[in-house]
């Protein structure tokens, strides 16, 4: 149920413009502070690219205060899924971990951030000190080591199998493994 938190905030924000309509829309439009509209709007106007678009021109008066959509629009589709698909599996990896205090702050951290981007436009700013962007790295960072060590335990075992000679330069004679 926890993992739902994250896809249930993007999806209404991101889809909840242009998916709800009538009176189901202007009630979570009012929940929202107009967010929906807002974002309906930029969704209309401006449309979706690929990889985002400047909107340094437009007048003070449209703002774009919600983090999905705001990524979305500034940072386009690919950037979207990519952070999208990166905290889904950062939060099935913490949630997975052993329960600790330490753990469960995290997770607490993680899930605020989250339900409060749907509002605000720092879910996604790293200007902000926006911890779950560090905790995202720092799982990026742990999650790169385990795949090198899969991989060079993978190439050293394969050359073990097949008992290739490699050139040792410094004693110019040749080294069976």
């Amino acid at each position: 149920l926890l993992n739902m938190i994250f896809p249930l905030a993007a999806g209404i924000s991101v889809l909840g413009p242009v998916a709800l309509s009538g009176r189901a829309f202007d009630i979570v439009n009012r929940l929202m502070t107009t967010r929906l509209e807002l974002s309906k709007r930029f969704y209309t106007d401006y449309g979706i690219s690929l990889f985002g678009q400047n909107f340094s021109k437009l007048p003070a008066v449209l703002t774009l205060d919600c983090s999905y959509t705001r990524l979305l629009m500034y940072g386009g589709l690919i950037l979207f899924i990519i952070m999208c698909v990166g905290y889904i599996l950062m939060i099935n990896d913490a949630l997975k971990e052993k329960c600790s205090v330490e753990n469960s702050i995290k997770l607490a951290i993680i899930f605020s951030t989250i339900i409060a981007g749907m509002s605000e436009p720092f879910l996604f700013n790293e200007s902000f000190k926006n911890l779950t962007l560090i905790f995202l790295g720092e799982w990026m960072f742990s999650k790169g080591l385990k795949w090198a060590q899969k991989g060079a335990q993978y190439h050293m075992l394969r050359f073990r199998m097949q008992n290739v000679d490699i050139p040792n330069i410094i004693n110019r004679d040749r080294v069976t493994v």
